[in-house]
């Protein structure tokens, strides 16, 4: 049941992406991919460091982390990116917005 979760949480998102123009994926993509390798950076300095613990080693963070990362996260960028582009109080606010909801309700869920 977990892979299937993490397989639907990896796939998910990506089906919003036929709403987003070709021309904003381009434009987007690349930050976004970026901004993945980075938090992905970040995920795997956590354990060494003991910023947070993982249950079930390696193998478990490496597949919930790449499912949330290259899934939600990667898709999220290029919308937030998308919808705020030109407009720096927008982008704030929605950002500060996914980030309480990826910090809060979905940390909780994913527990």
């Amino acid at each position: 049941m977990p892979n299937i979760i993490r397989l639907i949480l990896l796939l998910f998102p990506w089906i919003s992406i036929v709403f987003l123009p070709k021309k904003a994926f381009r434009q987007y993509l690349p930050v976004s991919l970026f901004t993945s390798l980075l938090v992905t950076g970040m995920c795997l300095l956590a354990v060494p460091y003991k910023w947070w613990v993982v249950k079930g080693g390696w193998k478990h963070k490496v597949f919930n982390d790449g499912s949330f990362v290259f899934g939600p996260f990667l898709v999220g960028t290029l919308w937030i990116f998308h919808l705020t582009f030109g407009n720096l109080k927008r982008y704030l606010g929605v950002n500060l917005l996914m980030d309480l909801f990826f910090s809060f309700p979905l940390s909780y869920l994913f527990q």
